[in-house]
């Protein structure tokens, strides 16, 4: 009987020990006679040792494609810390990625692998055996509360987050940026708020959306909520000014970049909208009520 050489995938999210992680994980394999490498079909198809797969994307190999699937986890903060300092991009687009690094994490665990966390000093990493760091101590604050809800992974039902003007973009006339969150509606008919595309995993997702309305006669307006051209949409007429509570819930049935789309659905001679905030909140699958 043949026995399947053991092939490992791992994903490790950024943190202040990651790159002790992948040193300490890599010396181990290798004194154990495993690889330790990147993706790739060669890899895959070949098997001639056991292997830790140290994976970016995981859409590059198939969750079945692999043997066993293991997620060093981390913070929010700690992976935008990081990421802010491995790449010369804003703080928006430093929040998208760590948003899209924990979506892939919590996708990768819903579907069986195993959950470690990278502040300990020994892991069991599947396969392999134990491996062992000092972890580096002491608070981490990057502005990563809009990511509140990926403090587990993946989200627990009733995991929240606040989602302040700043992570949305705001169009002016008809480009896409460069608005304010006190908005003008005259005009034709247009979007005037959307993002910020964080990535969200499947299952129930439920906004709150905070704004106030001035209109002038009658205020035309929609919303989408959702991943795409995937949305819950409501449509309003208001004509009274006022503040304002809307409350929508979508089901991503996959992992997707969530986008909050306010539109003004007809041309406006006058009136105004203003922004608050926004809410966002992981709801119980069905299952679960």
């Amino acid at each position: 009987m043949t026995q399947t050489v053991p092939l490992v995938g791992l994903l490790i999210l950024p943190s202040r020990n990651d790159a002790a992680w992948r040193s300490a994980i890599g010396a181990v394999a290798r004194e154990a006679g495993w690889l330790f490498t990147k993706p790739s079909e060669a890899t895959l198809n070949a098997r001639q040792k056991p292997t830790i797969l140290l994976v970016n994307d995981v859409h590059a190999v198939a969750f079945d494609a692999v043997d066993a699937w293991a997620v060093i986890g981390s913070t929010p903060d700690q992976a935008l810390v990081r990421s802010l300092q491995r790449k010369s991009t804003g703080l928006a687009e430093a929040r998208r990625l760590t948003a899209t690094r924990f979506a892939a994490a919590a996708a990768v665990v819903e579907q069986g692998g195993v959950r470690l966390d990278s502040e300990a000093e020994t892991l069991m990493i599947p396969g392999l055996g134990p491996v062992s760091i000092t972890p580096a101590t002491g608070p981490v604050t990057a502005g990563a509360e809009p990511l509140a809800f990926y403090a587990t992974t993946p989200p627990a039902a009733g995991a929240r987050a606040d989602w302040p003007t700043s992570v949305f973009s705001f169009t002016l006339g008809q480009a896409p940026v460069g608005g304010t969150p006190e908005i003008d509606l005259t005009g034709r008919g247009r979007i005037l708020v959307h993002g910020p595309y964080f990535d969200l995993p499947k299952g129930w997702w439920r906004i709150t959306v905070r704004f106030a309305v001035e209109p002038e006669d009658v205020a035309y307006l929609r919303f989408d909520w959702g991943a795409g051209q995937d949305v819950t949409s409501y449509h309003t007429e208001l004509d009274r000014s006022g503040d304002y509570q809307l409350v929508l819930d979508h089901l991503w049935t996959k992992t997707g970049p969530s986008e909050l789309r306010i539109w003004a659905e007809r041309g406006h001679f006058l009136g105004r909208m203003t922004l608050y905030d926004c809410a966002v909140e992981r709801l119980p699958d069905a299952e679960d009520l």
